[in-house]
């Protein structure tokens, strides 16, 4: 199946990155001397897809002025109020006239699995979409429960061993039913009560989570990451940890503790 759109959801307030995510849109975090949101789009490209759409909400004008100073091509809507996830595929799905098929991403998880996984998970679709599945080892999470390779319930889980949403998908927009505004992911787009979703298990996916400051710093380990725009550097000074973030272009924001700070 030729995936020829994707949209990169990148439209969240950024509340769990603390301070600092207040006026540093997520998507716009360093990463590898560039951000987030710039590592996503050149994987989306690799993959093969160059028609890209990338919503924003939270700290819109910074986002937009990002995208359009680094990646022209790239389309940008603009959600005066947030839509949600499934309300963002479905404003994608209108643009393009619910017809083709969309791959799905968050701009805040980095994954990556083996050319001959990736095949599989781009064959053609049986049901309105398919999901890829992360397998998890700790209680808590929203688990998959599954009739074969369908989706037939998600509850949370009291397992430690169980399959949850990887937060990566395929929308096959003519099976999915025209829907204005916010709605839900799993009401609207992923309908699993009410039409087919598969969900496919990798077994060579790495799967890296930058959604939370904890997990950024623990993932990105080092004292200061620089990207295009600006740089982030984790000062330690008389036994307190504190972050700051310069950019290059106007302002300094400061996160004046982390207690504790991830190891």
């Amino acid at each position: 199946m030729k995936v020829k759109s994707a949209l990169i959801l990148s439209a969240g307030f950024g509340t769990r990155m603390g301070k600092i995510g207040k006026s540093l849109p997520k998507p716009l975090w360093p990463f590898n001397g560039t951000t987030l949101l710039a590592e996503q789009i050149q994987f989306v490209r690799s993959l093969g897809i160059e028609d890209i759409y990338v919503n924003v909400h939270h700290q819109a004008e910074d986002v937009i002025s990002y995208v359009e100073r680094f990646f022209p091509s790239v389309h940008i809507l603009h959600e005066k109020e947030i839509l949600g996830s499934g309300g963002a595929i479905h404003n994608v799905a209108h643009k393009l006239s619910y017809c083709g098929s969309l791959l799905t991403i968050n701009s805040d998880v980095l994954i990556s699995m083996n050319h001959d996984e990736w095949k599989e998970f781009f064959l053609p679709l049986m049901g309105c979409s398919r999901l890829l599945a992360l397998p998890v080892k700790e209680i808590g999470y929203n688990e998959f429960i599954l009739n074969k390779s369908l989706l037939s319930k998600i509850e949370k889980s009291t397992k430690e061993n169980y399959y949850t949403y990887a937060g990566v998908g395929i929308i096959d927009l003519e099976k999915i039913d025209e829907t204005p505004g916010e709605s839900s992911f799993f009401q609207t787009v992923a309908d699993f009560k009410n039409k087919e979703v598969e969900v496919y298990r990798p077994k060579t996916l790495s799967y890296t989570d930058y959604g939370t400051l904890d997990l950024y710093l623990a993932n990105i380990g080092k004292i200061k990451i620089s990207s295009e725009i600006g740089f982030l550097k984790i000062l330690k000074k008389n036994g307190k940890t504190k972050l700051e973030y310069l950019n290059y272009g106007s302002k300094t924001i400061t996160q004046d503790e982390i207690n504790p700070l991830p190891e």
